[in-house]
């Protein structure tokens, strides 16, 4: 299980837009699974929170080009998007927790 991944860069800022955001949480995703064995096949649960349904075009538009690559065989994880009103900064517009299986 990981808790909450967000959209910051290596220096702690937030990229700018909900895409920039998304991109960067599942290239954390990826680098958390490597760091444990894991692959994304592994993932088993992801939960996505979304501040305002005007975050979930770009964020849906990087999660299925992220996909494609992941899971070539259309076998996702399964998956809940809650569309919140704010997150713990205001810069942070997406944020992802996930449950996954070491082998």
């Amino acid at each position: 299980m990981f808790s909450g991944q967000i959209g910051v860069s290596k220096t702690g800022k937030p990229a700018a837009g909900s895409g920039a955001q998304t991109r960067l949480i599942f290239d954390a995703i990826l680098g958390l699974l490597g760091s444990q064995g894991a692959t994304p096949a592994d993932l088993i649960k992801l939960v996505t929170f979304a501040v305002g349904r005007s975050a979930l075009v770009e964020f849906n538009a990087v999660r299925d080009e992220v996909y494609s690559e992941w899971f070539p065989t259309d076998e996702f994880p399964s998956s809940t998007i809650v569309v919140v009103s704010g997150l713990a900064a205001e810069s942070i517009l997406v944020e992802v927790e996930g449950s996954f299986v070491c082998r």
